[in-house]
Formats: structure tokens, C-alpha cells, sequence
């Protein structure tokens, strides 16, 4: 099932995207440490990166709040190749303001204003990144390489920004 080949696709992915695995396990925390293999099975559906809609915070089901989904899991069946490139570009831009908004803090550095801010920044961006990382790890269509493609050089230029922001470090 659905949460079976999360479960596999995290643990084997664990190092690459810890964010992703706590969540995972905090949720399977909540079933009493069992996960279950008994629900039906899902296929992943991929489309054109050519879409023509622009996937935006209200079409783009990787933006969307999932405490409405069983377990907190990605709404698989809504998600599409077309979804990543803006929703990784949005969490790059939240995970930045995230950052920013401990430079820009006037109060006293202290673990509460700095530390505890830091480890919290990313989440969206960690969120999508989590999903992304695992399809391409397990299915790796010919639509999704080229998204990754595309994606490399951002995710390193925006990996950089995070060590390099004036302030920070």
C-alpha cells in the first residue's frame, strides 16, 4: 500500500531528507507504531512539464495544507510533474525568509530566538523536497528528469544562498 512504500522510500532516503522521516515517524507514532500495508493501492500519475496552467498556491495540491489527508501523507493522486518546479521554487523563497527573519531579529541571540527559528526554517521547502526527491528516487519518468534538470542548478545556487546569507553565520 500507499503507506507501506512511504514508509520503504523514507528509510532508504532518511540521511538525503531527515525532515521528511521525523514527520513520517511522527505520524506513524500516532497509528501506536504500526504502520499498515492494507490500503489499496495508489498509482502515481506524472503529465507534461509543457504544461500551460501555471501551478499556483490554490491548483498546486504540494502547497496545500495535508492535515486533511490519512497520516499527513502528500495527496499522491493530485500531484503532477508539473506541480515541482513552483512549489520547489516557493519553498526556496520561504526557506530564505525563514533565515532572514533570524538575521533581521534585534533581540538577543539565545536558542529560543535563533536556534529553535533555524531548525523550523525550510519546512515548506522540506515538505515538497521530500515528495520530490522520493519520485525521482522511485519512478524517475522522463518528465520528472527533465524537471530535475532544471531544478539542479537552483537547488545548488539556493543551497549556497542558505550558507552564505550576510548575517547568518
Amino acid at each position: 500500500g500507499i503507506v507501506a512504500t512511504l514508509s520503504i522510500m523514507l528509510r532508504v532516503s532518511a540521511f538525503a531528507i531527515p525532515t521528511a522521516a521525523r514527520s513520517f515517524r511522527r505520524s506513524a507514532g500516532a497509528l501506536g507504531g504500526r504502520i499498515s500495508s492494507s490500503s489499496p493501492q495508489r498509482k502515481m500519475t506524472t503529465t507534461s512539464t509543457t504544461c500551460h496552467m501555471a501551478a499556483t498556491e490554490d491548483n498546486n495540491p504540494l502547497l496545500a495544507d495535508w492535515s486533511t489527508q490519512p497520516f499527513h501523507l502528500p495527496p499522491f493522486p493530485q500531484i503532477e510533474t508539473h506541480h515541482f518546479p513552483s512549489a520547489l521554487e516557493e519553498g526556496r523563497k520561504a526557506h530564505l525568509a525563514d533565515l532572514q527573519a533570524i538575521v533581521d531579529n534585534t533581540e538577543e541571540p539565545t536558542f529560543d530566538n535563533v536556534m529553535a527559528p533555524y531548525d523550523r526554517a525550510g519546512s515548506l521547502l522540506d515538505k515538497v523536497a521530500g515528495v520530490y526527491y522520493n519520485l525521482c528516487s522511485s519512478q524517475n519518468t522522463d518528465d520528472l528528469q527533465k524537471v530535475q534538470t532544471a531544478q539542479s542548478p537552483l537547488s545548488s545556487r539556493h543551497s549556497s544562498s542558505t550558507y552564505t546569507l550576510p548575517g547568518l553565520y
